[in-house]
């Protein structure tokens, strides 16, 4: 597809079609290009979405938004039943990692075999534990070498790039520049972030120093590359992953490899095309971008494999995983989990997320957004950032993610248009109660907030211009409700003149001034609507 967008010279006309497969993982910019490419050539384009299977990364339901244009959609059910298998294991969170350890340690052939985490922590402590235990076993070397890593890269976005409170300390920033005809690649260690200044502190390899501001036209026009430095020890029967391409080793991303021999001169691997590689530990393998790859997160699952075991807690799990992963017949899928019953639950429920269309409304000069992948991503940002200002307070990522999960659910259901701040308060207060009973008063909360503000932390810069995050289903439901009062505009009779109801009214002196009103306006409005207090009820 990315060669299809990037082709200038094919003379397409309108005998072409283009049919794109599995369109649910495309974004927005994508989809863009491919309608574009086909409206200049007069070409037809089909997208086939399907709709059980998980969406892509990018934020937004691109296919959704798409369905609200003028377009022809088609319905295709496939019935078949592949017969595969799926076991639910109840484990706590303390025995979850070392029961998946275990099971996949006892298998005799791996080559088919995937373990998945929900969340980059998960995966990191799963493919600690699974290599522990394979160590024990024989099957990995107990020594091994060490090798410096830039691993993993990270990924932000073109605004949260410009923001230094998504920098951390040790951070590598990478640029190449070129000279005598060659490309040469320098790297800077970040040593200080200052938030009121928005500017990073720079050091390179020779100790000089230089900062910089991450907004400036200047340092976007270098395109620095982003890695976080860490170690890792190799092997004999390690499996290893590339997280991106390596110009010192030619290794490239996605490609994974498997440990055939180590020691202090040499490293010998052979990758998944069975090719080999000789390396040297302390020179050639330094700074590359390496990961164990026994478990990986749910977002790389590998849709071929015949055998998967997942550990995660009972909220993250979602049909669509389970689609994706039982395409294979008789495959088998093991889900370590907190309670099969809150699973079963969760099942019934759709991961997919509402499309990602903006909107402003003139009232009151605050842009709104609908709910999108970004907004959990933020959120869990800000409130990270907050609890680092609750001294002693360290809550573990998971419960995090469950808070920001419920933090959105529940103040989206009970208000059409809520604030950054407001999701923040919520997801704390969820956070500690879940913790273990703790309580935290709301304006503990506030404080905190106030002083991560005052230091430059909070709340994400980009939403400081007053943002507002709404969900398509509010917008959907007050705009019904608008036309409806529309529609309803002098089609009754009012049940009384408003003489009858102020002749009413004063033969009755009991009722108070509230009640007075109430009565009055009920009786002389030609179509009356109640609303009941609670949540998301509306009469």
């Amino acid at each position: 597809m990315h060669r299809l967008l990037k082709d200038i010279d094919t003379p397409y006309g309108q005998r072409d079609l283009f049919v794109v497969e599995a369109a649910n993982k495309l974004g927005i910019n994508e989809v863009q290009g491919l309608i574009q490419k086909a409206k200049a050539s007069h070409s037809k384009l089909v997208f086939l979405n399907h709709a059980n299977s998980r969406q892509g990364m990018k934020a937004g339901n691109v296919m959704e938004t798409l369905k609200k244009g003028n377009v022809s959609e088609h319905n295709w059910t496939d019935t078949k039943d592949n017969g595969t298998r799926l076991f639910v294991h109840e484990k706590s969170d303390s025995d979850r990692t070392q029961a998946i350890a275990r099971t996949y340690g006892d298998l005799q052939d791996r080559s088919q075999v995937q373990v998945l985490g929900a969340t980059n922590k998960d995966v990191s402590t799963l493919n600690t534990a699974i290599r522990q235990n394979l160590q024990q076993q024989g099957d990995i070397n107990r020594h091994g070498v060490t090798v410096r890593t830039l691993n993993p890269p990270v990924y932000l976005s073109d605004a949260q790039r410009e923001v230094v409170s998504h920098y951390k300390k040790g951070m590598v920033l990478s640029e190449w520049q070129k000279k005598h005809g060659r490309n040469v690649k320098n790297d800077f260690t970040v040593t200080g972030v200052n938030r009121k200044a928005n500017t990073l502190t720079l050091t390179d390899s020779k100790g000089k120093t230089q900062e910089i501001n991450p907004n400036s036209r200047q340092t976007k026009a270098r395109q620095f590359s982003i890695s976080q430095p860490d170690s890792i020890e190799i092997a004999k029967g390690d499996e290893l992953r590339v997280n991106s391409n390596h110009f010192a080793t030619k290794l490239r991303q996605h490609q994974t490899l498997t440990v055939t021999g180590s020691n202090a001169l040499f490293v010998s691997l052979k990758d998944d095309s069975g090719k080999r590689h000789v390396l040297s530990p302390g020179g050639q393998l330094q700074d590359t971008p390496l990961s164990y790859n026994f478990a990986r997160p749910l977002s790389k699952a590998d849709d071929s494999k015949t055998h998967t075991l997942i550990g995660m807690k009972s909220y993250v799990a979602s049909k669509e995983l389970l689609h994706d992963l039982s395409q294979h017949k008789d495959s088998r899928i093991d889900i370590f989990t907190d309670s099969g019953e809150k699973l079963d639950k969760q099942l019934d429920k759709s991961d997919i997320r509402p499309s990602a269309i903006n909107r402003g409304y003139a009232a009151d000069g605050a842009p709104e957004k609908f709910v999108n992948n970004q907004t959990f991503d933020v959120l869990r940002e800000d409130v990270s950032a907050t609890l680092a200002t609750l001294k002693d307070q360290v809550l573990d990522k998971g419960l995090i993610d469950s808070a920001v999960r419920y933090a959105v659910g529940t103040v989206s259901e009970k208000e059409a248009g809520f604030s950054q701040k407001d999701l923040v308060k919520a997801a704390i207060q969820y956070a500690f109660e879940e913790k273990g009973g703790q309580a935290i008063k709301e304006t503990e909360i506030v404080g905190h907030l106030q002083q991560a503000e005052k230091n430059g932390n909070l709340l994400s810069a980009e939403y400081h211009d007053g943002t507002r995050w709404t969900t398509t289903t509010a917008i959907a439901t007050e705009e019904r409700i608008l036309d409806r009062l529309a529609a309803g505009k002098n089609t009754q009779i009012p049940l009384a003149t408003s003489e009858q109801a102020n002749q009413y009214l004063s033969q009755h002196p009991r009722l108070t001034e509230g009640q007075k009103s109430a009565v009055h306006l009920i009786t002389t409005t030609p179509r009356p609507v109640c609303r009941r207090p609670g949540p998301g009820r509306h009469g």
